[in-house]
């Protein structure tokens, strides 16, 4: 079973791990804020990936050509954004 984590200032849902495959899910269908995008930075801040997410959804998120590490994950808005950590190994 997956773990999951709910974050407390909001409703969205994520694995905190990337799964062996390189997947990882982020579950908006209890969030408030209309996210459209998330980019994924490394630990020195550089972007390494970017995507649109549709919002209110469920969204599966294929990391899979990045390193094992760990990730930042921002979710943006028209009007905010969201940081969330990631792991991958």
């Amino acid at each position: 079973m997956e773990e999951t984590i709910e974050l407390h200032d909001t409703r969205t849902k994520l694995n905190k791990k990337i799964n062996q495959y390189g997947f990882f899910n982020i579950d908006l269908t209890q969030e408030i804020e209309d996210y459209e995008k998330i980019s994924i930075y490394n630990i020195l801040g550089e972007n390494v990936y970017t995507l649109s997410i549709v919002p209110k959804e469920n969204n599966l998120i294929n990391l899979s050509q990045l390193s094992n590490g760990y990730y930042i994950a921002r979710l943006d808005s028209n009007t905010k954004q969201k940081t969330l950590k990631l792991i991958k190994n």
